[in-house]
């Protein structure tokens, strides 16, 4: 709606926790859920029923699931970052492979391979690196720029795909532009993307 009246928002209007990507960090063994009632349950965490259906009662029941998480030490450092000039009705959604990843943090399979970007644009967000990677499937809450102490995007992040297929198409991306500059892809691993 904002978009459409042309009226600007500020910058954290455009920022948003992927609170599923925060769940699997804190609880790697347990399935991702698909609810938030199914993460409060996880996490000892009491709902009343109506914590967990519609509008301002779901909003309660998500705070509190946060807040448990936060008690429990998470980072909440999986955000998804929406450009200033994004139109919901406009873009084309269904052509984005986002999808929820079934591989663990630290679990050693094909399916789930980080790769490292350097050379970004310090204003890139998660729309220009999913467009960047077309064609390959980037797990829910896979991508995580890097930032600066100041919390500016420093030129690097960390991608995680769901297949090996995917992480091979990735590293054929090297040296192609973003904006105007090209953009170095390599290999790296959970562990390193974990430290940021």
């Amino acid at each position: 709606d904002a978009k459409r009246k042309g009226v600007k928002l500020v910058a954290h209007y455009s920022k948003f926790l992927d609170i599923r990507a925060e769940f699997r960090r804190q609880k790697p063994s347990v399935p991702t859920p698909a609810t938030i009632g199914d993460m409060a349950t996880h996490l000892g965490v009491e709902l009343e029923s109506e914590d967990v259906s519609g509008g301002l009662t779901a909003c309660k029941g998500m705070a509190k699931v946060i807040a448990k998480m936060l008690q429990d030490g998470a980072k909440c450092s999986a955000t998804v970052n929406i450009p200033e000039d994004f139109d919901p009705l406009s873009f084309p959604v269904s052509s984005l492979q986002v999808v929820a990843s079934s591989a663990r943090p630290g679990e050693p399979t094909e399916a789930q391979t980080v790769v490292k970007l350097r050379g970004l644009p310090y204003t890139a967000n998660d729309i220009e690196v999913i467009e960047f990677f077309s064609g390959c499937a980037i797990s829910a809450g896979g991508i995580l720029f890097v930032t600066n102490p100041d919390g500016r995007n420093n030129g690097e992040a960390f991608v995680r795909f769901e297949s090996r297929e995917d992480y091979n198409n990735a590293l054929k991306k090297d040296r192609e532009r973003m904006q105007r500059r090209y953009v170095e892809v390599f290999g790296s691993t959970e562990a390193d993307m974990e430290a940021c």
